[in-house]
C-alpha cells in the first residue's frame, strides 16, 4: 500500500481479508518517509479494548479461512501528520485494503481507498488533471529492499513526452515519498496528461494517485496504470445528474493509435443509455447526448468524457464497457 497517513488530523483503517479455505499468517509491516521501519498506535477494534493501543512497526495475526482482520491506526491525534506506507506478506490467498481518513478542522471528514497493490509491472502509470485548480498528489514506494532508481516519464494528454529526459526519482529499499505534481514537476501545472514510473530492473514499486478538487478539496485516489491488456474492460455503475456528474478517463498506454469504444447501458435493463455528454479538452461548452463513445486515441494520448446532467429530478444510473 503506497501511502498511509496518521496523527494529527488523519486515521488509516486496514481491512484484510483471507480468501482461502484454510488458516494463513498475515504480517503487516509499516515503512515511514523517506525511509525506515514507522512505529504508530494500533487499535483491533474486533477485540475487547485494550487499555492502551499496540504501539508496532509490524506484527503478525492468524486468521481463520474466510475471515477478515480490521487494525485501525489509533492514539492521540496529535501534530505531526506521519505518512509513510505499509507491505503484507501471507501463508494463504490474504487481500484487503486501506482507507485513510481526513479530519479537517473547517469541514466534513472525508475519506478514501488505497487498494492493495499486488501487480509486479514494469510501468505504473498516472493520469494527472491539474486544471480548475484541481491537484493531483503522487504516493510512490519501493516495495524492494534495494535502493531504485525510479525513470519518469510525463506526457501531455496528446501523448507527446513534456518532462526532462532521463528524470530520476531515487528511493532507499522499502523507501516512501509523496508529493504535489505540480510542484515536484511544474511541466505539468494547468495540464493534462500521464506521468510513468518505470521500475527499475530486478524491482518492485507501487504508486498511487490523491486528487484534490475544489472548492472544498475534496479528495479521491486515483488508481495507477499497469499491465494494461488490449480486452477493454466494465465500469459497474455511473451516475449523472440529479446533483452526480462522472468523469471518464481513457489512456492509450501502447505504442500504436488505438481505436476505442465506450458504451453504455441502462440500469437493470441493460439497453443502451443515451447521457448528456462534454469532452474538456475541445475547450468547447458544448454537450451532446450519446449511448456510445468512439475515438481514436494516439500512442500515449488519455481522454477525458464528462457527463453532468440535469441537477434537479433523480439520477441516472447504469454502467458502462469499455472495448
Amino acid at each position: 500500500m503506497p501511502q498511509i497517513a496518521a496523527e494529527a488530523n488523519w486515521t488509516t483503517e486496514f481491512t484484510f481479508v483471507n480468501k482461502s479455505t484454510a488458516p494463513g499468517q498475515a504480517r503487516l509491516s509499516l515503512f515511514g518517509d523517506p525511509s525506515g521501519p514507522l512505529s504508530l498506535p494500533l487499535a483491533f477494534p474486533q477485540q475487547p479494548a485494550a487499555p492502551v493501543p499496540l504501539l508496532a512497526s509490524s506484527f503478525d495475526r492468524t486468521l481463520a479461512a474466510n475471515a477478515c482482520l480490521i487494525v485501525d491506526t489509533a492514539g492521540p491525534q496529535t501534530p505531526p501528520v506521519l505518512v509513510g506506507s505499509a507491505q503484507l506478506s501471507a501463508t494463504t490467498s490474504v487481500d484487503g485494503f486501506a482507507i485513510f481518513h481526513f479530519i479537517p478542522g473547517d469541514g466534513p471528514p472525508q475519506e478514501a481507498v488505497v487498494p492493495l497493490e499486488t501487480r509486479k509491472a514494469n510501468s505504473n502509470l498516472l493520469v494527472f488533471d491539474n486544471t480548475d485548480g484541481i491537484a493531483l498528489g503522487v504516493a510512490l514506494e519501493n516495495v524492494s529492499p534495494q535502493t531504485a532508481d525510479i525513470a519518469v516519464v510525463i506526457r501531455d494528454d496528446s501523448g507527446t513526452p513534456i518532462g526532462t529526459p532521463g528524470a530520476m526519482i531515487p528511493l532507499a529499499g522499502g523507501g516512501h515519498t509523496s508529493f504535489d505534481l505540480s510542484t515536484r514537476f511544474p511541466v505539468t501545472a494547468g495540464k493534462r496528461g500521464t506521468i510513468e514510473f518505470d521500475t527499475p530492473a530486478g524491482g518492485q514499486i507501487s504508486a498511487l494517485g490523491i486528487r484534490f478538487t475544489p472548492p472544498n478539496n475534496a479528495l479521491t485516489t486515483i488508481p495507477v496504470l499497469a499491465n494494461v491488456g488490449t480486452g477493454g474492460g466494465s465500469i459497474a455503475h455511473l451516475a449523472t445528474g440529479g446533483g452526480w456528474q462522472i468523469t471518464f478517463v481513457l489512456v492509450n498506454t501502447g505504442s500504436n493509435t488505438a481505436e476505442v469504444h465506450l458504451n453504455f447501458f441502462a440500469d437493470i435493463t441493460g439497453t443502451p443509455l443515451s447521457l448528456p455528454l462534454s469532452f474538456p479538452q475541445s475547450g468547447a461548452d458544448s454537450t451532446t447526448t450519446a449511448s456510445t463513445v468512439d475515438q481514436t486515441l494516439a500512442a500515449g494520448a488519455s481522454l477525458t468524457i464528462r457527463s453532468t446532467g440535469s441537477l434537479s429530478g433523480p439520477a441516472t444510473v447504469g454502467s458502462a464497457q469499455l472495448s
